[in-house]
């Protein structure tokens, strides 16, 4: 009960900053309804593992009675860190490789409400130099000596109804990413693991369950020949106009020019339809909450990349039940878009985009490790969003026709 009223305290928050906030950017309209492609990732931990039921395993040793400790708030996250072990088996060799690591808990809502928090960990030069040495395909390489892992929120015993649903709502996000991933655009990569973590206090397995780990930002920027979008900006509220205005600080620390992006109308429009699509509201585009602004060098123009769905209606862990509401929702899906203010030839492309990758988005449901109830819950989805499409797109206007 806790749990599902703090859901609904963040998402009444989100919905009152979303309606305060004028957007503090303007969307540009390119002419052309595609979408930046994207480059699939380089990183060995990503290209190494295409087969949905290989995957590999990570064991992690640290202090983790003081990375989950609830007595450090999230006001104090920084103090929520270890020192560690990350321990792996080379793919090739079977040679078992164990580095010291840092570990820092990581996450907002996650944060406050799971026993395991999720985390990232680093390694430093030297070790990194070690792995380069014995290995180019370790699970570090090209990941910028960081590994930003999620893992399921509650500590549970084996076999238990909560131990099952933890798991089935980390690997419908965890799919969700993979589902994201076919558009080949702007979308984190990421990979499922087996993680085993093992407490250096009590020396018992606190976890030995599955993960996933994402991309940093500006990985995915750099095979998308974007960059990351500057992090020295800061806003001011301003009475008159009631909007937030956004700043970039200069060399002296006081306001230097006034921050007003160009974000790419397809990206726009393809970040909100999936989001839509999977009934998730915990984003927000003029903040960059969950959500990377990625921008390209020659034109200034920024494109999208959204993450965390753990709140969306499709993975459960919000205030809905998939199979109670996910219908009557769906039937909603053609008037949102109609109601949509982009062109309609970014629509079109994007709704028939979407429809095209059907076979695709249910064979990774098909070849998932999600239970059986987790996979018809994904099945429901794909069949009613995909319905809920195919009306729009009957009723749409002549494709041919010039509607902006």
């Amino acid at each position: 009960m806790k749990k599902i009223i703090l859901i609904i305290i963040k998402l009444i928050f989100i919905f009152s900053a979303q309606a305060l906030l004028s957007k503090p950017f303007k969307l540009l309209d390119s002419g052309n309804p595609e979408l930046h492609h994207c480059e699939a990732s380089s990183a060995p931990v990503f290209k190494n593992y295409k087969d949905s039921q290989n995957i590999p395993s990570f064991t992690i040793e640290a202090d983790f009675e003081k990375i989950n400790n609830k007595n450090i708030l999230l006001e104090e996250m920084e103090e929520a860190t270890s020192p560690g072990f990350f321990s792996y088996t080379q793919k090739n060799s079977n040679v078992e490789i164990s580095i010291p690591v840092h570990i820092e808990a990581r996450g907002g809502y996650r944060y406050d409400e799971c026993e395991n928090r999720p985390f990232k960990l680093f390694i430093s030069s030297e070790n990194k130099s070690y792995l380069d040495s014995i290995s180019d395909q370790h699970p570090f390489k090209k990941m910028n000596k960081r590994m930003r892992v999620v893992t399921v929120c509650d500590q549970t015993d084996a076999g238990s109804h909560w131990e099952r649903y933890d798991r089935r709502l980390l690997l419908k996000e965890y799919y969700l990413y993979k589902v994201l991933s076919l558009f080949k655009t702007t979308s984190f990569e990421t990979q499922l693991i087996n993680l085993k973590l093992r407490d250096v206090n009590t020396e018992k397995i606190i976890m030995n369950e599955f993960a996933f780990i994402r991309e940093p930002k500006s990985k995915i920027a750099k095979r998308c020949g974007l960059k990351k979008e500057r992090e020295d900006l800061y806003s001011i509220w301003d009475q008159d106009s009631q909007s937030m205005n956004w700043f970039y600080r200069n060399s002296e620390n006081t306001k230097d020019m006034l921050y007003y992006p160009s974000v790419d109308m397809s990206s726009h429009f393809q970040v909100q339809l999936f989001n839509r699509l999977i009934r998730n509201d915990d984003l927000m585009v003029s903040e960059a909450h969950n959500m990377a602004r990625l921008v390209k060098k020659s034109t200034g123009v920024v494109y999208l990349a959204s993450y965390d769905f753990d709140m969306s209606g499709v993975v459960g862990g919000g205030p809905f039940e998939v199979n109670q509401t996910i219908q009557e929702d769906a039937l909603e899906i053609p008037s949102w878009i109609n109601e949509r203010k982009e062109p309609h030839r970014i629509k079109l492309a994007q709704v028939k985009l979407m429809l095209s990758l059907n076979t695709k988005i249910s064979n990774i449901i098909k070849n998932s490790h999600l239970d059986a109830q987790g996979k018809g819950e994904m099945n429901v989805w794909l069949r009613v969003i995909t319905q809920a499409l195919q009306q729009w797109l009957s009723d749409a206007p002549d494709s041919n026709a010039d509607h902006t």
